[in-house]
């Protein structure tokens, strides 16, 4: 489990939203590990997030108190290169798109809803723009 005290996010919407939800970005990690976005947070402790991890690595996380992997692949992503990024929910499936292609997928049906956003686990720089949502 990562300690709180080192995540860093922020969220958008309300907590109602996003029962079906394609969120997408232009991602550019400059330092640090994680460069994520997150859906259907139910505040900071809650939801799912999934983008580029440590260790070049693609990554899909459960929050509940505590982040767990869902489903990680090796993803050798660069520092200074932007990727787009986009994490879709659909009914129990999430899934993890980084330039156009579906790279992960997995199962879980603890939340249903919830807010949008970007964040990472560990202290770094990334930059988010233009986010597109459906």
């Amino acid at each position: 489990m990562i300690p709180e005290r080192y995540l860093e996010k922020v969220y958008s919407g309300f907590l109602g939203m996003n029962i079906g939800i394609r969120l997408g970005a232009p991602v550019t990690p400059l330092n640090g590990e994680n460069h994520l976005l997150v859906i259907r947070a139910q505040g900071a402790m809650r939801g799912y997030a999934g983008g580029l991890g440590e260790h070049g690595k693609a990554v899909l996380y459960k929050n509940d108190f505590g982040f767990r992997k869902l489903a990680e692949t090796d993803f050798p992503w660069e520092t200074g290169k932007t990727y787009n990024v986009c994490l879709q929910a659909r009914g129990n499936e999430i899934t993890l798109f980084l330039d156009g292609e579906p790279l992960l997928t997995a199962q879980d049906s603890s939340f249903a809803y919830g807010m949008y956003g970007c964040g990472s686990l560990t202290m770094g720089r990334t930059l988010f723009s233009s986010f597109s949502i459906s």
